[in-house]
């Protein structure tokens, strides 16, 4: 899912497919298993902050890469336009798809909030009404994205070179400075954990990794990416284990959790995505390279669009079957449920990808990140 050898793209990072492919594992395994002790490890949570940070590294990568050819004398809204242009083919069509044809079949939690799925506002709706309805419960992750990926290309693309730096260590502290806002005022868990500003401390590290990789590929300058990575090790390792150990503590203990958690994580991954963008060797590098691993981590949209429809939905009309009406006993049990599960969403995802996403990527042609030079007017 990392953008594609065309001129003008980033560079191949294989191993970042199998990140998003481990970051929605685990969030399938707490979704589809729901064990107590994920209670206090809840790996969905992981999951999802990882997909942020990505999100934060690969999009910045982009742009920045878009800010060199502005400086070569490209437009600036043409940067704009072909970056959004590239976006609405990996995620509308999929989306929107699953969206409106769950509403029509009538899947619980569609239809009743139909319109803030469809203006990408499922987020804020969970915010207000505090729960996560139906088989919607994932949607938000995906809101909280593309309202980043609304403003983000303005920021990078047009802030000052001298302005950037700081204007991403702003991202950053704004995600634990409005969780604690939150906090201190009252509102609700679902709403601090849901708003888009409340995951900027994810987008923002990871922002910061690229435009420190950024630095080293131009100028030689390794300092600030090698400041980040140790302190992501140093600091996110025991900041990771605090604030999920904090969820069991006596008494009113959640803020650590509820605060830090986010920021914790965030710091952790900027390390990982740093060591799997240049490649681990040994073991983990033969398990991020494992073809399955990496044709999962190019589905893992999908994956993820499916897998809580398959979880609310799709497993209740597979029981009504015939041939599986005598099973409903062995389906309860969490290992069966779990394979089940991902059986299910794996085949859903795979023909949604070569039958209709690989066509519609296709399309990405039309847009290239470069224009023939030779073609324009002089």
């Amino acid at each position: 899912m990392t953008e594609g050898a065309q001129a003008g793209a980033l560079p191949t990072m294989p191993q970042l497919d199998a990140l998003r492919a481990f970051a929605v594992f685990a969030v399938m395994y707490q979704h589809f298993t729901g064990g107590r002790w994920l209670d206090y490890f809840p790996t969905a949570r992981l999951g999802v902050q990882l997909f942020f940070v990505l999100s934060g590294f690969l999009i910045t990568a982009i742009l920045l890469v878009a800010r060199e050819r502005i400086a070569s004398g490209e437009s600036r809204l043409f940067e704009v336009r072909q970056f959004y242009a590239r976006r609405f083919l990996r995620i509308f069509p999929l989306y929107y798809g699953v969206v409106i044809s769950s509403a029509i079949i009538g899947i619980p939690g569609f239809r009743g909030p139909l319109l803030w799925h469809l203006g990408y506002m499922t987020n804020i709706e969970n915010a207000i009404t505090g729960m996560f309805p139906g088989a919607t419960a994932h949607l938000w992750t995906l809101s909280v994205e593309e309202q980043f990926y609304f403003f983000w290309p303005w920021v990078i693309l047009f802030v000052p070179q001298r302005w950037l730096f700081s204007v991403l260590c702003a991202a950053a502290a704004t995600g634990p400075l409005f969780r604690f806002a939150l906090f201190i005022s009252g509102a609700s868990n679902m709403a601090l954990y849901t708003l888009t500003p409340s995951s900027f401390d994810a987008f923002g590290f990871g922002a910061l990794l690229a435009l420190a990789r950024q630095r080293q590929q131009i100028a030689g300058d390794n300092q600030l990416r090698r400041r980040l990575t140790r302190l992501g090790l140093i600091i996110g390792v025991p900041a990771v284990a605090i604030t999920f150990w904090s969820i069991s503590w006596p008494g009113h203990y959640y803020w650590v959790f509820a605060i830090g958690a986010n920021l914790a994580s965030s710091f952790l991954f900027i390390w990982l995505i740093d060591r799997s963008a240049d490649g681990f060797h040994g073991p983990i590098g033969r398990v991020l390279t494992w073809p399955p691993i990496l044709f999962a981590g190019k589905i893992s949209y999908g994956l993820y669009v499916f897998h809580f429809i398959m979880f609310y939905s799709g497993l209740k009309r597979l029981l009504t079957w015939p041939i599986f009406r005598g099973l409903n006993h062995i389906m309860t049990w969490p290992g069966v449920t779990f394979l089940t599960l991902s059986a299910m969403t794996f085949s859903a995802a795979s023909l949604s990808w070569f039958l209709y996403e690989r066509p519609l990527l296709n399309l990405k042609r039309f847009f290239p990140y470069t224009r023939n030079r030779t073609q324009r007017t002089p």
